[in-house]
């Protein structure tokens, strides 16, 4: 299968509509982080080197750096979302003749079902970053671009829970109860933290706009 990053724009909407298992929830989540992402670049970039905003122009070069590495890990993790899928569905497939093929096939099945919960959860967590930065850039970014840090901070919220779906889909399959407990509290942690971080970034936005 070829790169969807080297995929067109049309081919990842028309591959996520059609019945084929892969981009799905977990990958069209990494691309709405990237989106995210995007336009907290945009509104980094629209700060620097204006005479108005000499003041942050530091700290939007910071938040700029930033936005790179975290861009980077999200088309990463949409690459490894359908990886983690398509793993899973091999493993799935694996010959149960005997018991000792049994017991590896369960064992693959665990451990592939380990992957399609950690990608989202590392999805999730990049999610988080995205919404910090969207409220950093809402508060000292080009007044004329503070829209488009409201939408950053709209979609990396939406990332996040579009990942957590895709957690919760695939945990009662985890018979490890241990592992599942510890990924039911770092989930809650994540939506705590999120939620905080949208509230305080949408009132930025609104406040910068005179709402």
């Amino acid at each position: 299968m070829k790169d969807i990053m080297q995929w067109t724009l049309k081919q990842v909407l028309d591959k996520a509509a059609s019945s084929d298992a892969t981009p799905g929830g977990g990958s069209v989540a990494a691309l709405t982080g990237s989106l995210a992402v995007s336009m907290v670049s945009m509104v980094a970039s629209l700060t620097i080197g204006k005479e108005r905003y000499a003041g942050v122009e530091s700290q939007c070069r910071n938040i700029l750096g930033k936005t790179r590495s975290l861009g980077a890990e999200f088309e990463n993790l949409m690459k490894a979302d359908m990886a983690a899928f398509e793993n899973l569905m091999a493993c799935f497939k694996m010959p149960r003749s005997s018991e000792e093929e049994k017991q590896q096939r369960q064992k693959a099945v665990q451990e592939a079902v380990k992957n399609c919960i950690e990608v989202p959860m590392a999805i999730a967590r990049a999610s988080v970053t995205a919404l910090r930065l969207a409220g950093q850039v809402a508060s000292i970014g080009n007044k004329n671009a503070i829209s488009d840090a409201g939408v950053a901070v709209y979609l990396a919220d939406a990332a996040l829970g579009s990942a957590l779906l895709n957690v919760d889909i695939n945990l009662p399959m985890v018979k490890d109860e241990t592992y599942a407990r510890q990924v039911r509290y770092d989930k809650k942690e994540l939506e705590q933290q999120a939620a905080k971080l949208k509230v305080e970034g949408l009132k930025i936005v609104n406040q910068r706009l005179g709402k």
